[in-house]
């Protein structure tokens, strides 16, 4: 995923990298790590033209770092981590939650894991059949402390 420039912990590493490569005249690897990072390409032309100061702001750089995570975690969890992804970047327009999504080390598959154990620990045998179940509400819950509290990292 993160296979060309790795995985930064902030949007400022990023957007150091992003100035980096631009004074080295290295426009078309700030393309390669706008995509790499899920930022769109037309921001980087932005930035490459220097109609904008830097690469992204702490905002996109988190959902694009979330859009990048959603193709493996839905094969690894299907409809889950489309819903938890859309919630996840509905909070990123808080700067101080969009930095913490951006930490390295922190990933969707990580939060909804983190959510699947905690489920773990609440099964209840019903009827023959063991199933556990987290209102909505808890399930929210649950992935705000992963982001902002560094549980289940």
């Amino acid at each position: 995923m993160f296979d060309v420039f790795g995985e930064f912990d902030s949007v400022e590493e990023l957007n150091r990298a992003a100035e980096g490569l631009f004074n080295e005249n290295d426009m078309d690897n700030i393309i390669v790590l706008a995509k790499e990072n899920g930022i769109p390409e037309d921001f980087a032309s932005m930035y490459i033209a220097g109609d904008i100061p830097e690469l992204a702001d702490v905002s996109m750089a988190a959902m694009g770092k979330i859009d990048m995570e959603l193709t493996e975690a839905v094969k690894a969890y299907g409809g889950t981590a489309e819903c938890v992804g859309e919630y996840v970047k509905s909070l990123c327009d808080r700067d101080t939650f969009a930095s913490m999504v951006r930490k390295k080390g922190r990933s969707l598959i990580a939060c909804i894991k983190n959510m699947e154990d905690k489920a773990r620990k609440q099964v209840k045998t019903q009827s023959g059949c063991q199933c556990a179940c987290i209102p909505p509400s808890e399930g929210f819950k649950m992935i705000r402390e992963y982001y902002e509290g560094g549980k289940g990292k």
